[in-house]
Formats: C-alpha cells, structure tokens, sequence
C-alpha cells in the first residue's frame, strides 16, 4: 500500500507544471554578449532556470499564429548570468538587447522593456510550443504583446547588451 502510494505520489510531482525537470534541448546554446564580455549558456544552465508558459499570439504573412510557449523569462537569463549585476535602474533604462537567429535575423529590444522595474514584459527564451519540442530543435524568442511576429526570433544563437 506504501509503496502504491509513494509512486503514485512521484507521478503526481513530476506531472505537476513547473516541477519536472526543464526539457531544454541538448544542443540548445546560446552567447550573451555584453562589449568584450562573452558567456555561452548551455542547456545545463537554462535548464536551473524558472520555467513559465505565455499564450503567443501574432499576425504572420500566412495568417494568425498561435501557441503556448515554455520556456525562461529573457530577463531570469540575464539576471541568472550575472551580466546585470551592479547596474542601476537610470543605468538598465538605456540599455539595449539585440537578439540574433542562426539565419541572420536580428531584433532589438530595450532592456526596459522586459525589466520588471519598468514594462515588466514576460518575454521568453522558449524551447517548447505547445508542449512540444521546437521544430528547429533550438531556443526562439518568445513576445506575448507584439501583434507582429517579426520580432520572434528563431533558433536563437546571440543575445547582446549594448
């Protein structure tokens, strides 16, 4: 009886959203850069990550796109990197993150714009949609808000903060 109900306990927690293990793909890296300072994340690292889910909603030249995507918040990387520490709010207001995709795609965000100080926005480094693993296998930047989906980037492979 003990034993039935240690497992089904066990499969209750590792269903649980939010408590099993990140399934971060193996191969998922990507470089933070900050002037000469590089850091590359691996999957090991996004995976210590908090993980959220956001519904992504935006208009395509094929029509309406839709999904729920899982992954970090872009700001819980950057903070988890070290990269932000020591800087004051006056300082983060000006910065800016430009966001690279392996094909040459290249967006740009303030830094505000995700700074929970400021516009607080829940954009996510994602590597699930819809429950599933990515189609290209990588990291796609994730904007809730945007109505646009020009600044979703695939297979993320650069973020740099000017």
């Amino acid at each position: 009886m003990r034993r039935r109900f240690a497992l089904a306990l066990a499969c209750l927690i590792l269903a649980a959203p939010g408590w099993a293990a990140a399934q971060v793909p193996a191969s998922a890296t990507v470089a933070l850069v900050a002037g000469t300072r590089e850091i590359r994340l691996d999957a090991a690292f996004l995976s210590r990550l908090p993980e959220i889910e956001e519904d992504v909603r935006h208009e395509s030249g094929r029509g309406l796109v839709q999904g729920r995507y899982r992954g970090a918040t872009l700001w819980s990387v950057l903070q988890a990197s070290g990269l932000l520490e020591g800087q004051a709010t006056r300082e983060r207001a000006r910065r800016v993150l430009k966001v690279a995709g392996r094909d040459g795609h290249v967006v740009a965000l303030a830094l505000a714009e995700i700074d929970p100080d400021f516009a607080g926005n829940p954009v996510l480094l994602a590597w699930r949609v819809n429950g599933e693993p990515l189609p290209d296998g990588g990291l796609r930047l994730a904007l809730p808000g945007d109505r646009r989906g020009a600044r979703n980037v695939r297979d993320v492979v650069r973020i740099g903060l000017e």
